[in-house]
């Protein structure tokens, strides 16, 4: 929030934000803060900066803060330049001649006191403005429908998060930071491990691809090895018959959990790769997500399974 100062507000420094600049240069960062629009008497340093600001190497280097200096004061032959003292750095310099740009637009007005909100056209604070202030350089994820709608356990959610993200540890992120890691996938002894080898397009999870497909009698095919779990889920829905379609999505991402539980096994139990012993774990597994709420599994599941 940027604010205008007269002679009559002699307001400290302390709260500006010293992230900005560094600390040499946070002396002038009113000037950078408040902009074009300020009244001609409003201060550019205030009286002291809060002395947690300056660190104790900046001491040393000795800053020197012009007392009650006003705008027009400091803009006058650009004199707030000389009240900058100590050691410069690459960075700091940098900024600085930022700044110097900055303030060459500054216009100073007559304008009374007031505050601006910079997070809205009209300068006005809002408690919606804030709330989205604070995704400000957010990323935003694409498979959030995918991942955040369907019905599963939070776990599983968290898990296809991570996995969207590449942040699971596969043999390729181990590798990355020169950790102990197995050459090949344990589950078909074929290719270099990543998390979209794991869940696409590996030949064994192709295959239980197949089988659970089959298995809950969804008319869609198994996705191609060059696909990512969303291409696939968002092309696999339009084919999917709309009272089917929550059932599929809670499937999308049973069978990436269930196999990768698998896959775990075999690195840390030692256990052998199996399509019979993993499609009973699958089927098991999407019984307990029925019993437990998921109601578009209730719909695709064959009727010889107790979900009551």
């Amino acid at each position: 929030m940027a604010m205008v100062f007269t002679n009559r507000h002699r307001s400290r420094m302390g709260w500006a934000r010293p992230s900005v600049l560094s600390h040499r240069a946070c002396a002038v960062l009113c000037l950078h803060d408040h902009g074009a629009g300020k009244r001609a008497d409003g201060p550019v340093l205030g009286g002291s900066l809060d002395p947690g600001a300056i660190n104790q190497r900046d001491r040393a280097t000795g800053i020197r803060l012009l007392p009650q200096a006003t705008v027009a004061q400091g803009q006058h032959g650009n004199s707030w330049t000389r009240d900058i003292q100590g050691i410069f750095g690459i960075h700091e310099m940098g900024q600085f001649l930022q700044l110097w740009q900055m303030i060459a637009d500054t216009i100073l007005t007559d304008e009374s006191d007031r505050l601006i909100w910079k997070w809205t056209s009209t300068g006005a604070y809002s408690t919606r403005s804030a709330y989205l202030a604070t995704f400000h350089g957010s990323v935003t994820c694409p498979a959030w429908k995918m991942i955040w709608k369907a019905w599963r356990p939070p776990k599983v959610r968290f898990f296809l998060w991570l996995a969207q993200q590449d942040r699971c540890w596969t043999a390729d992120r181990l590798a990355r930071r020169d950790l102990q890691h197995h050459p090949r996938c344990l589950l078909c002894d074929q290719a270099f491990e990543t998390i979209h080898h794991i869940i696409i397009a590996c030949p064994f999870t192709q295959q239980i691809w197949h089988e659970v497909l089959a298995w809950f009698r969804l008319p869609v095919g198994c996705p191609n090895q060059e696909d990512s779990l969303l291409d696939w889920w968002n092309r696999a829905r339009h084919n999917t018959p709309h009272p089917q379609r929550k059932g599929m999505a809670s499937i999308t991402l049973l069978l990436p959990w269930m196999v990768w539980k698998h896959r775990n096994d075999c690195v840390f139990d030692r256990a052998q790769p199996s399509i019979a012993a993993l499609m009973s774990k699958i089927k098991e597994e999407a019984t307990l997500w029925a019993r437990a709420g998921a109601k578009g599994l209730r719909v695709i599941l064959p009727q010889t399974c107790d979900v009551h």
